[in-house]
């Protein structure tokens, strides 16, 4: 994936740097639907994404699934730009590390 490390609100492009996600205790996975006006073909290339926690108050199917996990895990979202929609995990531990140099 290609997370978003530029500073919101920011005028210049955006910045992307590769990274790699793993989770631990993994307690939920979910992805909304995506926007069916968005295009379904990917070139192979990582997934663009940016996030923040996930809370309760994002979505109601995500409230419910949020008073479902144990106290013991974290909860994050991810936005994928591509299809316009939510990815969702949750787990009791997770690293990210950065795979190579900075990206344009």
């Amino acid at each position: 994936m290609e997370l978003l490390v530029s500073i919101p609100g920011d005028p210049s492009d955006p910045v992307y740097r590769p990274a790699t996600l793993k989770i631990s205790g993994l307690a939920l996975f979910y992805i909304e639907p995506p926007d069916p006006k968005y295009n379904f073909e990917f070139n192979g290339s990582l997934l663009k994404l940016s996030g923040d926690s996930a809370t309760a108050g994002q979505a109601p199917v995500i409230d419910h699934l949020l008073s479902r996990l144990p106290a013991a895990v974290s909860a994050y979202r991810f936005f994928l730009h591509e299809s316009n929609c939510f990815l969702y995990l949750a787990g009791r531990s997770a690293t990210c590390a950065w795979d190579s140099e900075l990206l344009c």
